[in-house]
């Protein structure tokens, strides 16, 4: 029988301020004097003006403004200042302008005169930009009256200098009015297959808008055609698959990607509407776009359903903006974990995770996770290959295969083919390796998982665990081991005098670690430790306590709580 299972988890949070094709949370107008383009000069002006007092009617009516605020900032152009040689050790720059501000379309400009200084130092920290703030300027002009270097020439230094204006308006307007009515949904693909993860929906905008609500819901077809929410295409079937089965998410922008990650045909239903955020939370918003028109508004898109042929489960999770990111797990027939594939929206790529398993079920080998050039959410068949034989997919009868002469009924696992998969991803294959900061990823020569050997005594303990990269693999010497047994009355009785009570009421295990350090639990019959210690030879670098004794113990083989009677033999553990 297959199984499908899928879930998802929403929690959408509201973009506060940022830059994107919607407005954002406030109006921002920009204009510099880059010294890059055109060497900063005495004489120069520059200008930024809200928009609305050159183009009244640009904007819906205004129904509060809440902060005008200026900023003009003079700076150092960083980035070509650390890349200019033969600089002086330190100088400063003086920036004299004055500054004409306009509060209202019919008001008068007023005049002051401010002085920006900024200084430099190859060795100390320095001030790389000097600002002024104020308020409630429309119109703001910055003229140059002079430039004063100091321990520099001017035309030695006007190439990396920045001068900017910026006004940021916090204001308010009307949504629901007449020339800002909401338009419908733009192009978008009616009908999709598997082949896909996503659907790229895009939407009218509202002038007044400072963010926008996009809703989805998905009708699988069995529902779809028993006429569950009534007769598709009228506003009360619209109304109805909306009520209680959405899924949202708050956007400053014109476009998201739905994630299709549905498990049978059916349809993907959708809408948007408009909103503001006033200053104390509260939400103002315009009908949905449906209402406004049910044949535009509304958009419908088939889909035939993710990976039909296969057992997957998802979750998807959900931040500020739209932010997401999807977790699809595939498994087998006995539904244990073969794939993890993680996608975000920000990076757009995919991140894929193996598990494989021994021929008892038990997962052996834990494959790093890696990168691939896909940007699809989907099942990869022999993303990890043997490296004797490179079309072969990597399986158990590599790792687990016919016992060797010591090796508890296990081998030590070979590498991975170089030319797919995590092996390919942290190695010099990686065709990205040279480039940002890809040079920093590790080189697993064609080791990039760790492997589990398991006890053989059907309790599914651990014996042996190797880590990533040859130099730590099964049978190097510097896997990790675990070895577990029982405590003698004698080891007891030192640690506890006679608080312990009897040895066959607990167990000592060891943990050996890759370095040759054992470390030592005394665990009582509830499974609870009670005592820890470390076991060994000491490490050279280290000093014993003087407080240290060495004391030899003999331990009785034939005490009858140690030992038990096979045959004609006496066994003692």
């Amino acid at each position: 029988m297959k199984r499908i299972y899928f879930l998802l988890f929403f929690a959408a949070l509201v973009l506060l301020s940022s830059a994107g094709i919607a407005q954002q949370r406030y109006e921002e107008y920009t204009n510099a004097l880059n010294g890059v383009v055109t060497p900063l000069a005495n004489g120069q002006t520059l200008t930024v003006n809200d928009t609305l007092m050159i183009t009244p009617a640009a904007k819906p009516t205004v129904t509060a403004t809440n902060a005008i605020i200026n900023i003009i900032t003079f700076s150092f152009n960083e980035p070509y200042l650390l890349q200019t040689a033969s600089l002086p050790d330190s100088f400063t720059v003086i920036l004299h302008t004055t500054v004409y501000v306009k509060q209202t379309p019919l008001g008068s400009e007023t005049a002051t005169a401010k002085e920006f200084t900024i200084t430099y130092s190859a060795h100390h920290p320095y001030r790389k930009s000097d600002m002024m703030h104020f308020e409630n300027g429309r119109s703001v002009r910055v003229e140059i009256d002079d430039i004063e270097p100091v321990d520099i020439t001017e035309g030695a230094v006007a190439g990396l200098l920045l001068l900017t204006n910026d006004i940021r308006i916090d204001r308010e307007y009307d949504i629901n009015c007449g020339t800002c009515a909401l338009g419908g949904f733009g192009s978008y693909s009616s009908s999709l297959t598997g082949a896909t993860d996503h659907a790229s929906i895009t939407w009218a905008a509202n002038l007044g808008a400072e963010l926008y609500d996009l809703e989805w819901v998905y009708i699988d077809s069995a529902a779809y055609a028993d006429g569950r929410y009534g007769t598709p295409g009228t506003l009360s079937f619209a109304r109805a698959i909306f009520r209680n089965n959405a899924s949202r998410v708050t956007v400053n922008a014109l476009e998201y990607d739905i994630p299709l990650l549905f498990s049978d045909t059916g349809y993907l239903y959708f809408r948007y509407r408009a909103l503001q955020e006033k200053a104390n939370g509260e939400r103002v918003t315009t009908p949905w776009s449906y209402e406004a028109n049910l044949t535009t508004g509304l958009g419908k898109i088939a889909f035939s359903g993710h990976e039909k042929n296969l057992n997957w489960q998802s979750a998807t999770s959900f931040a500020e903006s739209g932010k997401r990111k999807s977790v699809l797990q595939y498994f087998d027939g006995s539904l244990k974990e073969r794939q993890s594939v993680t996608k975000d929206n920000t990076s757009g790529n995919t991140v894929i995770g193996a598990t494989l398993y021994d021929r008892q079920g038990r997962p052996a080998i834990n494959v790093l996770p890696a990168p691939t050039l896909s940007q699809l959410i989907r099942f990869t068949p022999r993303i990890n290959r043997d490296s004797v034989n490179a079309s072969n997919e990597y399986t158990r009868d590599l790792y687990d295969g016919t016992a060797q002469p010591g090796d508890d009924c296990c081998i030590a696992a070979p590498a991975m083919a170089a030319d797919t998969g995590a092996a390919k991803y942290y190695s010099p294959s990686n065709t990205l390796k040279a480039t940002g900061k890809n040079q920093f990823i590790p080189d697993a020569q064609y080791y990039p998982f760790s492997q589990t050997l398991f006890s053989p005594d059907n309790t599914g303990r651990i014996m042996a665990q190797g880590g990533v990269g040859p130099a730590f693999r099964l049978g190097t010497g510097h896997e990790t081991k675990y070895y577990y047994g029982v405590p003698s009355q004698t080891d007891l009785d030192a640690l506890f005098g006679t608080d312990a009570g009897d040895a066959s009421h607990y167990q000592k295990n060891m943990v050996r670690d890759a370095n040759g350090q054992y470390s030592v639990s005394y665990v009582d019959m509830k499974g609870r430790t009670v005592a820890t210690a470390l076991a060994g030879e000491a490490p050279a670098s280290l000093t014993a306590l003087d407080s240290y004794t060495a004391d030899t113990k003999t331990e009785n083989l034939l005490a009858p709580t140690n030992n038990r009677i096979s045959g004609n033999s006496i066994v003692f553990n």
